[in-house]
């Protein structure tokens, strides 16, 4: 198995991070937020995707247009287009939706009609997974465990 995904964006330095020209759509700020979450989960589509040697720009494009009109629909809390670090054929698709039911209105739309097209394109067996997530936990929850302050949690120095 590859590495972990990573960021297929421009507007984000972080280390590893795979920048292909032109920049995504993204919005401001995620929508995705804890109250989602406590009302009724958020549901996460996963795509695995092994584009036909040659062809990772053509399908990184596919993905993308698939990425902007999902971004607009207000119940889809993000979505992005992610490479594995170890491959750059493999591109990772992620959308996350704000309930279950708006998922499995987004699975019977048209929309998802041309991501599924965009899938079968790939060169290898793609991996689709559909999560319910109920909860997140983040950094505070790693320091809790941890038994340390939260800044030890993340290896910066505290000054």
């Amino acid at each position: 198995m590859g590495s972990l995904p990573t960021r297929y964006d421009t507007d984000h330095g972080a280390p590893n991070t795979v920048f292909p020209g032109g920049s995504p759509h993204r919005r401001q700020q995620p929508r995705l937020a804890a109250n989602l979450l406590s009302q009724a989960g958020v549901v996460q589509l996963l795509v695995r995707i092994t584009a036909v040697p040659g062809q990772t720009d053509v399908l990184l494009q596919a993905l993308r247009s698939v990425m902007r009109s999902v971004q607009a629909d207000a119940a889809c809390a993000d979505a992005h287009v992610l490479a594995d670090v170890d491959d750059r054929s493999v591109l990772w698709y992620w959308e996350d939706w704000s309930g279950l039911d708006t998922f499995e209105r987004h699975l019977r739309s048209e929309r998802f009609a041309r991501l599924l097209a965009v899938i079968e394109t790939s060169s290898t067996l793609p991996r689709l997974e559909c999560r319910l997530v109920t909860e997140v936990r983040g950094l505070e929850y790693l320091a809790s465990v941890r038994g340390v302050a939260m800044s030890d949690a993340t290896g910066q120095r505290q000054d």
